[in-house]
């Protein structure tokens, strides 16, 4: 019997909202997180990206705003995009870190 394969997910907003909340919580991981964002991110979360994988972290401020578009469906089907583990979606659905 093949194996299954496993649904490829992208960046939830769940995901986002934690480390949004640690990073207003705790200056320390804010500042770790403006100065190297996928080491941050990859400690928290308790995964590493792939190579290819960059986050990106900005500040706003009272004369920027910035928008985030999603990913397309056309770009979700596309290889870049790491797998994560299941045990690690169902705990940021909980709201806890993995």
């Amino acid at each position: 019997m093949a194996p299954k394969k496993r649904k490829k997910k992208s960046f939830s907003k769940p995901t986002r909202k934690i480390v949004i909340k640690k990073a207003v919580s705790e200056p320390e991981f804010r500042e770790g997180l403006l100065k190297n964002p996928k080491e941050s991110v990859e400690k928290l979360l308790g995964h590493k990206f792939r190579r290819s994988v960059n986050v990106h972290v900005v500040q706003e401020d009272p004369d920027n705003i910035y928008i985030v578009l999603p990913v397309s469906a056309y770009a979700r089907s596309d290889a870049s995009i790491r797998e994560m583990p299941d045990s690690w979606f169902l705990s940021v659905k909980r709201g806890t870190e993995p």
